[in-house]
């Protein structure tokens, strides 16, 4: 759940807030006296030894010393890092002890059925909503629908053998996907991606494109125009597109494919 995706965020950043801390701690025994001083705007000149809040300029670091310019500039970053970390991790470690076992969504799944059926959730539990995403029904992609030959172990028709082992390897990892669902982009225009993926923890889709004939000229024109829609429509690679290729001398490598979707999906499985 929501909460539970929360937890895991504060305890990632309080885990990489300690090492950190840690790291700087052992380097902060190792700089030399003094601090810095950073002269001009385009051409800068370094000084050292200065007073804070006195006259006192300080020394000129020459160009051959510029090893002690860096080390000061690294101890007074490693000053104000320390201050604003420890800060930051006595608030996480805080907020983290407040943190109860998520029981909102109960009030609706503990019921039983007699009440179910009556009760309209307020928040609809992961459960319900994963069930409405997949009950969608839609029309897929029309066109040459009697390519469709390649069964896949949900039992539906692909247009390729490379799209039939995607959609077993989303399949074997519990992804909840859609094969040719519509997507609405500007203007009215329809698009059919491969594969339209659901991050539930995150509630957000992810659209795939497979371009399995990448080497032939004609069919890669089309797909850079698909994928420049794509990005004038707010989808974009990295973040809710995923794009693979493959060609003739490069095929499809499933073990990258799984690992991909690991990596985009960490708490699968």
């Amino acid at each position: 759940g929501k909460m539970d995706e929360l937890g895991r965020l504060i305890k990632n950043r309080i885990n990489l807030l300690r090492n950190a801390i840690s790291t700087a701690e052992n380097e902060k025994l190792g700089f030399p006296e003094g601090n810095l001083r950073v002269s001009g705007s385009s051409r800068y000149r370094y000084y050292y030894n200065v007073i804070p809040g006195g006259r006192k300029t300080g020394e000129y670091i020459s160009a051959n010393n510029k090893p002690l310019a860096a080390l000061l500039a690294q101890k007074d970053y490693n000053s104000h890092f320390l201050k604003y970390a420890q800060k930051e991790l006595a608030a996480l470690e805080k907020l983290e002890g407040l943190l109860i076992p998520c029981k909102t969504d109960s009030a609706f799944t503990g019921l039983c059925k007699g009440r179910k059926e009556f009760v309209k959730p307020y928040i609809e539990p992961d459960e319900i909503y994963l069930k409405n995403w997949l009950g969608q029904s839609f029309q897929t992609n029309l066109y040459h629908s009697e390519y469709k030959v390649y069964s896949t172990k949900r039992g539906e028709k692909v247009r390729s053998k490379s799209e039939a082992i995607i959609a077993n390897i989303i399949y074997d990892l519990k992804i909840p996907y859609h094969y040719e669902k519509p997507l609405k982009l500007k203007g009215g225009t329809i698009a059919y991606p491969d594969f339209t993926l659901l991050d539930l923890g995150k509630r957000k889709e992810k659209y795939w494109e497979h371009f399995g004939l990448i080497s032939q000229k004609d069919y890669f024109d089309n797909a850079l125009q698909k994928l420049d829609y794509y990005s004038r429509n707010g989808i974009y690679t990295g973040d809710n597109l995923i794009i693979t290729f493959e060609t003739e001398d490069h095929p499809l490598d499933a073990d990258v494919i799984a690992n991909m979707l690991r990596t985009l999906f960490p708490h699968i499985g």
